[in-house]
């Protein structure tokens, strides 16, 4: 017969000694569920004043899209939150934080909502597929948002808003529920090249046509991107597609005409002002390439509205250029924008600041100038706080000079005087800000231009030996990123919102933007946290010793 812990004991010890066992496994079952709750936030009696740690109603509302996200067979489509670093590093952070407890929040209430982290000091290769150049950066406080093959990084501070070197209020609500907006904005987004002027296109009919062949690098690009080509002849519509997230022109032989007999028409628009209808609406983004020698009044004299001018002239350099027989420094080994505030710069700010980083090659390409005289920039007239900024892509080398063709005999020849030996943008782009005068948000709208009818070729993209997929991939996905904004009632900019602008925090001294993490007025927990903590680590020892009074006295007394 097997021994027993009950063997020759009385009734009453059989009971004391079940409780006693019971005992012991509900205060390591506790211990237990403390911790789990501890790691995934909901341990927490949030008793902030501003709430930081509980999703407001207005944010859960926000959000409810989430589950209805499909993927193109139906199923549900995920969309991540992704922190770059391990947990007790943002636990121990003040910055990051909060904004790490909500997204697990949302990621216990929406079930297409996922939320995962990884250390990028330890494995930096973890998040290689989210930079934008090989050469970016991605720290431990950046926050990876990611849906199908879209992704936005955003740096820990952007959920906070800022005064004085100090955060006094946490958006992050309204920040998250914008971000996820924006990145879902296009389900299925389109890049439609636009036909009809002898361009070079894609067509999805025909992916086997020497036509569409001569695109495959540039489609290759776009799928990358999350992008599906198709054509689009304007002629043949009313407007540009909503679904349009990306017009290109490429290297069109003819010029935008309008009908003349049409002209007088009333609601006839041409197709230049279908162009201008979709920049000004909000989100959208054109891309052309045209050859410095075919003369487009109709669609320059729309460029030039934009901010860019293209320059009747090849731009040759000696210098910075491949050798080829006969010296003509026609293939440009392209130069980074340098400038820190320029649109350029935050798309390959990794290359920028390297003298040996991998260089764009521009073969035989003219030069684009800013067509706003004495100024890189105008405000729109007539309405409220819009402009549009002209800023430099990729530029030449400072020797680079302008060569004009003799009509003639087809020679080129340099121009004269201060033609000579100076920087000369080869692409640019010109940025549309228009601000919301409700709520201050701003939205873009992008116009690329290039001086080359062979800048989206398959020579000058699949060459490995340049960096000009990689830049124009960048480019590509800075362009087709669409802003789209959460309600006021959420937080935001805007002074009617009903929580002016986030959770305005009671306390800001230990917020201080310029020493979040490390600061003599540090909070290992909130409040609510703390008088949890308190609660189990008082009343378990009292109930344990109670417990053990208890049983003393029965034993001995009873």
């Amino acid at each position: 017969m097997k021994n027993s812990i009950f063997a020759g004991r009385s009734r009453r010890t059989k009971i004391f000694t079940v409780i006693t066992v019971a005992a012991i496994l509900l205060l390591l079952l506790l211990n237990l569920g403390v911790t789990y709750f501890s790691v995934f936030g909901t341990a927490f009696l949030d008793m902030t004043p501003e709430r930081l740690y509980t999703l407001s109603d207005k944010m859960k509302e926000e959000c409810a899209f989430l589950d209805d996200l499909k993927d193109e067979n139906g199923d549900p489509a995920e969309v991540g939150m992704i922190f770059c670093a391990d947990p007790d590093t943002l636990i121990a952070s003040t910055e990051t934080r909060v904004t790490y407890y909500m997204a697990l929040a949302l990621r216990q209430k929406y079930r297409n909502f996922k939320v995962s982290t990884v250390n990028v000091k330890l494995d930096p290769t973890a998040v290689s597929a989210y930079r934008t150049t090989s050469l970016t950066e991605i720290s431990p406080t950046s926050v990876i948002l990611t849906y199908k093959n879209k992704y936005r990084v955003v740096g820990a501070g952007s959920f906070w808003m800022t005064m004085n070197d100090s955060y006094y209020s946490y958006n992050g609500e309204y920040r998250l529920a914008s971000l996820l907006l924006s990145l879902t904005a296009y389900e299925q987004p389109i890049a439609y090249f636009v036909t009809g002027h002898g361009e070079r296109v894609y067509d999805p009919d025909q992916p086997t046509s020497p036509m569409s062949a001569s695109c495959g690098s540039l489609v290759d690009l776009l799928a990358d991107q999350g992008l599906t080509p198709r054509l689009l002849d304007l002629s043949a519509v009313d407007r540009v597609p909503e679904d349009c997230a990306l017009l290109i022109i490429n290297d069109p032989r003819e010029d935008f005409t309008a009908d003349p007999e049409r002209l007088d028409e009333f609601g006839y628009i041409s197709d230049t002002e279908k162009i201008e209808r979709y920049l000004i609406a909000g989100a959208g983004t054109v891309m052309v390439d045209k050859d410095y020698r075919l003369s487009l009044p109709n669609l320059e004299d729309l460029l030039s509205e934009w901010g860019v001018r293209f320059l009747d002239a090849r731009v040759a350099d000696e210098e910075q250029s491949l050798a080829d027989e006969e010296n003509s420094g026609t293939a440009l080994i392209a130069s980074y924008n340098t400038e820190e505030d320029s649109y350029g710069y935050s798309v390959y700010t990794g290359y920028a600041t390297l003298a040996s980083s991998p260089r764009c090659l521009i073969r035989d390409t003219g030069a684009v100038e800013c067509s706003y005289d004495g100024s890189e920039g105008k405000n729109e007239p007539g309405t409220f706080n819009t402009s549009v900024l002209y800023s430099p892509f990729l530029m030449s080398g400072p020797n680079a000079s302008l060569y004009a063709e003799n009509p003639e005999t087809g020679e080129y020849s340099v121009l004269t005087g201060d033609q000579q030996h100076d920087v000369r943008d080869l692409c640019a782009v010109s940025a549309r800000m228009a601000m919301n005068s409700e709520n201050g948000n701003y939205h873009y709208s992008y116009l690329f231009a290039g001086a080359s009818g062979q800048l989206f070729s398959n020579e000058s993209l699949s060459d490995g030996s340049f960096a000009n997929y990689e830049i124009f991939s960048a480019l590509v996905n800075n362009l087709v990123r669409s802003d789209r904004y959460a309600d006021d009632d959420l937080g935001g900019s805007s002074y009617n919102s009903a929580s002016r602008g986030g959770k305005v925090l009671a306390d800001t001294k230990i917020y201080d933007a310029s020493g979040i993490t490390v600061t003599s007025h540090y909070k290992p927990l909130t409040d609510g946290g703390k008088t949890v903590v308190v609660l189990v680590l008082t009343l378990i020892p009292l109930a344990i010793l109670s417990a053990g009074v208890v049983i003393a006295i029965r034993r001995r007394f009873l």
